[in-house]
C-alpha cells in the first residue's frame, strides 16, 4: 500500500511537469521541452511498472473458453463451495499459495469472482507483499473488483471470515477435487 502510494505521488509529480512544460511550450510555439518532460516520464513509469513487479503492457478482457465444460446445477453448488473453501485456505494459510500457483489458473475457477480472487491472491504472491484479508481487500479494491459489482463486500468478507479446517481432515479434499477439475479441463 506504502509503494501504491508512492507511485502515485510520482506519477503525479512528473505529469504535472509534462503539463507545465507543454503550456510553456505552446506559448513558444516549440515542443522540445514538452517532449523531454514525456520522454522522462515514459521512462519513470518503465521503472515504476519494474518496481511494482509487471511489466506495462494492455491486457484485454479474457473471453470465456468455448471448451469450459458446462457443470450440473446440482454439482455447481459444490463445485462453487470448493472454491470459496480453497480461497479461504490460501487466505488462512498464504504459503499454501506456494503449493497452488504452479498449475492452478484464474481460468480454472468456474465462479469468475473466484477467478478474480484468486488472480488477486496470486499478484500479492508474486510481488511479495503479505497474504492476508486486509491486502487482499486492498488488492480487490485496487482492481475495481467492488467498484465494477464483480464481487460484494459481503462477498468477500464470508470467504475470509470462512473457517478453515485443520490440515489433514476430511475437508481439505476440497482443493484436491479442484485441482482434479483443473486437470480434467487442461486434458481436453
Amino acid at each position: 500500500m506504502v509503494l501504491e502510494g508512492a507511485i502515485h505521488r510520482t506519477i503525479t509529480e512528473h505529469t504535472v511537469r509534462l503539463h507545465q512544460a507543454a503550456r510553456a511550450d505552446a506559448l513558444r510555439g516549440d515542443v522540445e521541452e514538452a517532449l523531454h518532460h514525456a520522454d522522462v516520464l515514459t521512462g519513470v513509469l518503465g521503472d515504476l511498472a519494474r518496481r511494482w513487479g509487471t511489466e506495462p503492457h494492455p491486457v484485454a478482457p479474457a473471453a470465456p473458453s468455448a471448451t469450459t465444460p458446462v457443470v450440473p446445477p446440482v454439482r455447481a453448488d459444490r463445485v462453487a463451495e470448493d472454491e470459496r473453501f480453497l480461497l479461504a485456505v490460501l487466505v488462512e494459510q498464504p504459503n499454501a499459495v506456494d503449493e497452488v500457483v504452479g498449475w492452478l489458473r484464474p481460468g480454472d475457477f468456474t465462479d469468475p469472482a473466484h477467478g478474480q480472487l484468486y488472480r488477486c491472491l496470486g499478484a500479492l504472491h508474486h510481488r511479495g507483499e503479505p497474504v492476508d484479508r486486509i491486502t487482499l481487500l486492498w488488492e480487490a479494491q485496487r482492481r475495481g473488483l467492488l467498484a465494477d459489482g464483480t464481487l460484494s463486500g459481503d462477498q468477500l468478507t464470508a470467504l475470509c471470515d470462512g473457517v478453515v479446517p485443520e490440515p489433514g481432515s476430511s475437508d481439505m479434499a476440497a482443493p484436491t477435487r479442484l485441482r482434479a477439475t483443473a486437470e480434467l479441463r487442461t486434458d481436453r
